[in-house]
Parts: C-alpha cells; sequence; structure tokens
C-alpha cells in the first residue's frame, strides 16, 4: 500500500509566465490598492523584527481587490505569506480567503506562538475574467493574521493547463510520481530530472505526453534512488521545442512526517486518507470551482489515524482535498 508522501513543494515558473497584477501585494505602499478597511503596519509591530510593511487580517481589518485578465477555464495559482500575530490574540488564529464566482473558498489557520511568515499555495480555476480576492479575518477583536506578498501566476505558459505533480513511496526510496494535465496542446513528452542541491540538474526521465487533449490526462513513472532526501523537477517540451519547468518537489524520508498521506491519485471509489489522529470534521472534497462535493458526513471511519470518503458517486474529472487549510489535487476516474 503506497501512502502520501509530504513534499516541501515549490512551484516554478519560466520568466515568461503570464501573471495576474495584484496591486501593491507586498504593501511597500501601505494599503494602496486595497479595499475592505485594510490595516498595515511594519511587521515589528505584530511580533516580528524590522520595519517590512506587511497587512493584518482579524474582524475589524479584512483585504479586498478586484483583479484583471485571467482567461476563464485557465487554473492559476494563489500565492502569499502567512504568520500569526504574536504581540496579542488566541494562540489559534484563522482567516477565510475566498476568490468569488465560485473560483475558491478556503480557510488558513496558524497554531503557535513564533513569528513565521510561512508560504500558502492555493489553486483555483478562473470562471471568469475579473474576480474578487478577499481576506475575512474570523478572530474576534484586533488581534488577527499577519499577510505579505500576496500574488497570482497562471500554472503554464504553455497551451498545456498543467494540475498538479505528486510523489508517493512504500520504502522511501522507490518512489511513484503522478502528474495531471486539464487540456494538453503542441505537447511533446514530460521530463523528469532529480538534484542534491537545487541547482545541478541530472534527468532521469522522458514520459511521452498526449500531444494534444481537452479531456484531464493523468500519468505516472517511476523511480528508485540510492540518496534522500532530494529535488525533483517536472518539464514539459512541446513540438516547437520549448522547454518550461512546470513543478518542483522535495522528496523527504516518509517515516520524518506526519504529513497527512492519501491514496489513490485516481480515484474510481474509495479515496484513502491516513494522518495521526486525523480530524475528519476538517476534510472536504471540492470541485474545481471550489463547489463542497464530499464532507466528513460521507467518510467510511475505520481507525482514529484512516478513514475513507466513497467518490463513486462524482462525475469524472479534477477534484481536490482540503485538509488543514491545505488542497492536494486528485483525479476521479
Amino acid at each position: 500500500m503506497k501512502s502520501f508522501l509530504a513534499l516541501a513543494a515549490t512551484i516554478l515558473f519560466v520568466q515568461t509566465s503570464i501573471s495576474q497584477s495584484v496591486v501593491n501585494g507586498n504593501f511597500n505602499s501601505g494599503s494602496t490598492g486595497w479595499g475592505c478597511s485594510p490595516e498595515t503596519n511594519p511587521q515589528s509591530t505584530y511580533g516580528g523584527v524590522g520595519s517590512n510593511t506587511v497587512a493584518e487580517v482579524d474582524a475589524s481589518a479584512g483585504l479586498c481587490q478586484t483583479i484583471s485578465g485571467f482567461t476563464i477555464g485557465s487554473v492559476y495559482t494563489l500565492t502569499f505569506q502567512c504568520s500569526r500575530r504574536t504581540t496579542c490574540g488566541p494562540t489559534t488564529q484563522t482567516m477565510n480567503v475566498n476568490i468569488n464566482n465560485g473560483a475558491l473558498n478556503t480557510t488558513v489557520s496558524r497554531n503557535g506562538t513564533g513569528w513565521n511568515l510561512a508560504n500558502e499555495t492555493f489553486t483555483f480555476t478562473a470562471t471568469s475574467t475579473s474576480h474578487l480576492l478577499r481576506f475575512t479575518g474570523t478572530s474576534a477583536g484586533t488581534c488577527g493574521l499577519i499577510v505579505d506578498n500576496i500574488s497570482i501566476s497562471i500554472f503554464s505558459n504553455l497551451a498545456t493547463s498543467f494540475i498538479d505533480f505528486q510523489a508517493t513511496t512504500s520504502d522511501n526510496r522507490t518512489f511513484q510520481f503522478d502528474w495531471f494535465t486539464a487540456t494538453e496542446e503542441n505537447n511533446d513528452y514530460f521530463i523528469l530530472e532529480e538534484s542534491q542541491n537545487g541547482t545541478d540538474w541530472k534527468q532521469f526521465e522522458t514520459v511521452k505526453s498526449q500531444g494534444d487533449s481537452e479531456t484531464h490526462q493523468s500519468y505516472s513513472t517511476s523511480e528508485t534512488f540510492a540518496i534522500v532526501p532530494k529535488y525533483v523537477r517536472l518539464s514539459i517540451k512541446d513540438n516547437n521545442g520549448e522547454i518550461e519547468h512546470l513543478k518542483t518537489i522535495y522528496l523527504l524520508d516518509d517515516s520524518s512526517t506526519s504529513e497527512i498521506k492519501y491514496w489513490p491519485n485516481a480515484v474510481e471509489n474509495y479515496l484513502n486518507i491516513t494522518q495521526k489522529n486525523i480530524d475528519t470534521t476538517d476534510v472536504q472534497i471540492v470541485d474545481m470551482y471550489g463547489n463542497i462535493q464530499k464532507t466528513s458526513t460521507n467518510t467510511l471511519f475505520i481507525s482514529k489515524d484512516q478513514i475513507a470518503i466513497n467518490l463513486s458517486d462524482l462525475s469524472p474529472g479534477m477534484y481536490f482535498l482540503w485538509y488543514k487549510s491545505k488542497s492536494y489535487a486528485i483525479i476521479k476516474k
């Protein structure tokens, strides 16, 4: 039985990638460009160090901005940094993140005392050429989460709409790699490379692509490595010879993490989910438009560390498993 390997994942884009313009996403110009009663200050105001300007999101101070230039049906990533405010407020602080017209609706939480601006990344499909991005705090009073460096980028600059790249392992040395596309046009093949330092790369596999497709496609290959951890990069080459780096993942020793694990990546009936003392109330299956399709009421309880969700009645296509404000791509066969 293979389990999902926890990944420290970094999505890479070539320099020509198209970015939607988030005005003042780093808040260097204070609250300029933002609505919903924004509050911006140096991060030292909220428990950090230095004069870098950040924004607080709580019950009284929110963030919202209308962003244009989307292509309907294309997949995008929303990326930002988030930290708990450490100078006041409850230990656990939460905010809602929404992109209107059903594109994205999720929650981000921080639980702890240390200042740590860590990355959050979510994928969504544009349902309109213009979307309202909104951050809404749920923490009472004026002690909410801190955000910085908000950006939105298209997943792929090629004709292929790339969805996700994942790794699974059963012995911490042999890995299965699975990736998914929404559409494909003029593709030649995929390239997989490995690296110990994230700079020097060595190709270890190529996989022929579908070439042209208007439906979801899934790909898989496996490799045994002598040394782990390491980086693995997925790229695509089209028939014109253009190469784009799609995503880089960092392989970890499976025994060193308590992250959520799930299988199979392409589901026909039951999706199995494991984590130590899993919180079933925080498990959701959503479609590509952010609509909730399954919740904890649809789960089959196996043990305190494992559940299964029956997806047999869902239509074939791309879905996302949401758990603890993180999203993981899955295919329903």
